[in-house]
């Protein structure tokens, strides 16, 4: 430090502050959009556990009544599921409640298999919800199978949104910690730069105030020290 210029000598500690600034808001942006990310994750996990359940009530109206309404609900409701499923285990652009999100692939094994397993189940599970016929007279047999493989699809996606949740929070964790040993670095630099600007410029300047003032009041002695 000693053979650096006067102006490197306060540059160097104002870039240091600087980037440390810079660095600080780039990981809370980072961090509010990973939030944002879990937070559609966790969303459209929930709503596959409501999917779940209303296409086995629609299962159950469709064998019941014969309505073919409940046909058709029945239909929309595993179309938006299959897209969902896709996009929890690919990512992708999703249609949640009319607005558009991007759903990012998650990286965590466990839910990673998770997925993979509901997606095994759920092609077995289409085959048999689009085989099932209002007028046969196994219908209401099938419709309580079907709704048995339901009732673990809701379980398993309850399980996924935990997952997803816990995964978000260990995420919070480690980026509050990035963040406060930075802030501890900002205050660390914030003094050295004090340091630096208080021994190389302002205690100069105060002697050369005190010897010019000396000087204008006379005595030359103080020139000299």
């Amino acid at each position: 430090m000693k053979n650096l210029s006067l102006k490197w000598k306060v540059l160097i500690p104002l870039v240091l502050v600087l980037a440390t600034t810079a660095l600080q808001i780039n990981l809370i942006i980072a961090m509010n959009q990973a939030q944002q990310e879990d937070a559609v994750k966790v969303n459209v996990a929930g709503r596959q556990r409501m999917l779940s359940q209303r296409m086995a009530k629609d299962v159950f109206g469709y064998v019941l009544t014969s309505n073919s309404q409940h046909q058709e609900d029945l239909k929309v409701a595993m179309d938006i599921f299959e897209q969902s499923l896709h996009a929890l285990k690919t990512g992708g652009q999703l249609d949640v409640g009319g607005t558009k999100v991007e759903v990012t692939k998650t990286e965590n094994p466990e839910i990673v298999t998770l997925l993979s397993e509901a997606e095994t189940s759920w092609q077995g599970m289409k085959l048999e919800i689009n085989g099932v016929d209002g007028s046969s007279t196994d219908a209401i047999a099938k419709a309580e199978a079907i709704n048995e493989q339901l009732i673990k699809m809701v379980n398993t996606f309850d399980q996924a949104t935990k997952m997803y949740e816990t995964a978000s929070a260990v995420t919070v964790k480690k980026n509050m910690s990035v963040i406060y040993a930075c802030a501890v670095g900002y205050l660390f630099l914030i003094f050295f730069s004090w340091y630096i600007t208080n021994k190389y410029i302002i205690k100069p300047v105060t002697a050369l105030q005190r010897a010019a003032e000396d000087i204008a009041k006379g005595d030359l002695s103080g020139s000299s020290r």
